[in-house]
């Protein structure tokens, strides 16, 4: 009895590209022209030295996961040449360690991030979202309060020091110098926002 050998050996992989039919082969031709542009983008903290060039196999996992790593953040900076329509805009490149393909597109977002400036109560200074919690840290319009003497009558004073101070401080930082505008400023929601002291 000829028994023929057992083997546990799996075939090798078919490889088969997508033909041109397939409804996303443009992206696919624009993602295999950006892969090979990428060493340009390559940047890593990854540092070798002191070693010979016949043990660089044992570097193999740190290079290859630094490698998916940059082909990761690549793709996803170069977005305007794969995807220049924004057809993809829901999905990003991700890496996927420990598994075929490394590198993946992967919807990222369950919905699109629309900006929509037809809003009645929209302003056009969002930063000051961030300039309010640097002088938050800072304390800057509750130090200029305090060394400026306010000599008004108490009885009489509708807005303090502080409030004063913040609206003309994130007036000038939002690009509006002149003070001709606060009544304008005082409707803004992100001036509503910036211009409350915290005690």
């Amino acid at each position: 009895m000829n028994a023929e050998p057992v083997s546990n050996v799996s075939p090798a992989p078919e490889r088969k590209l997508p033909g041109e039919d397939w409804e996303h082969h443009d992206l696919y031709r624009r993602v295999r022209e950006a892969v090979g542009s990428l060493p340009v983008y390559f940047r890593t903290e990854t540092r070798i030295s002191g070693i010979m060039a016949t043990d660089l196999h044992n570097l193999n996992t740190v290079l290859g996961a630094t490698i998916e790593e940059q082909v990761v953040r690549a793709l996803n900076l170069t977005r305007s040449t794969w995807d220049p329509e924004g057809r993809y805009a829901l999905y990003g490149f991700v890496r996927q360690p420990q598994t075929f393909p490394d590198v993946l597109l992967r919807r990222i977002a369950d919905r699109p991030l629309v900006a929509a400036f037809d809003r009645g109560q929209a302003s056009s200074d969002g930063g000051a979202v961030l300039l309010k919690a640097a002088e938050r840290a800072y304390g800057l319009v509750r130090g200029l309060a305090g060394c400026l003497a306010d000599r008004r009558d108490p009885g009489k004073v509708r807005h303090t020091s502080e409030d004063l101070i913040g609206q003309r401080i994130f007036g000038i930082a939002c690009g509006h110098p002149d003070g001709n505008d606060a009544d304008e400023l005082a409707e803004d929601p992100i001036h509503k926002l910036s211009t409350v002291i915290e005690n």
